[in-house]
């Protein structure tokens, strides 16, 4: 396994670093897909940004750091590691600029645990709320959803005071077909708020927790069924616009 830098053949290993992270970002919730010119564009905001990319055996790559150092700081703007080795070399060879740097500095969710990586786990990490969700069209986005497993069909009342659209009962088919229900019979239902959908849908918390806050309502019955059609991952995004 060896590193290297991006300070020559800048164009060939970047190449490879996007591969990687538009891979990686593929198979988890909420990141963003960067195009060539959003990449561009962080590098602009960002002129002074370094590389290191750790490799396996033949060559593949198997993580990446993106960072800059200035002021005695290294600050991390991209983490990305495919397996736990290439995570803990790629903080080794962080550790190696304690000699140039008094801090470092970066964002991670806060689901990831992240003191439970270090020996010695002692930093201040602070909390940041900054992240917003909201469902525009609610019918195309339950068309696009990856539900897990449907039994039978679901339903869902969605209340919206903005965007009178929403305001409408979808029925969910085992296949994922998605259509509303003008006129609902004793179908039992999902009731949300079109906000507390958003979170829901992206996995911000479980059901049971807006259940319990009085923010979705349905019998046990149907709270099952929907508990078991979500998939369970809770979304990051790294991204600023």
């Amino acid at each position: 396994h060896r590193f290297t830098e991006l300070d020559l053949d800048f164009d060939y290993w970047f190449s490879k670093i996007k591969i990687f992270y538009n891979e990686q970002i593929a198979i988890q919730n909420g990141r963003m897909i960067r195009e060539d010119d959003w990449w561009q564009r962080l590098l602009r905001r960002t002129s002074d940004t370094s590389f290191a990319v750790y490799l396996d055996e033949v060559g593949k790559v198997m993580g990446y750091i993106r960072y800059t150092i200035q002021n005695l700081t290294l600050e991390l703007l991209d983490f990305n590691a495919i397996s736990y080795e290439s995570q803990q070399n790629l903080w080794q060879f962080i550790q190696s600029h304690t000699a140039e740097v008094e801090k470092i500095i970066g964002e991670d969710s806060n689901q990831q645990s992240f003191g439970t990586a270090f020996l010695n786990p002692q930093f201040q990490q602070k909390i940041v709320q900054d992240k917003m969700i909201r469902i525009i069209d609610v019918e195309r986005f339950l068309c696009s959803y990856p539900f897990e497993k449907i039994d039978e069909p679901l339903y869902l009342n969605v209340q919206d005071k903005q965007a009178e659209w929403n305001n409408q009962v979808f029925k969910i088919e085992q296949e994922g077909q998605v259509t509303i229900v003008k006129t609902p019979k004793n179908e039992e239902m999902l009731t949300m708020d079109v906000g507390k959908l958003s979170s829901l849908m992206v996995g911000y918390h479980s059901l049971d927790w807006y259940v319990f806050r009085k923010e979705a309502n349905g019998s046990d019955k149907i709270i099952k069924q929907w508990d078991e059609a979500l998939p369970k991952e809770y979304p990051s995004f790294y991204d600023y616009f």
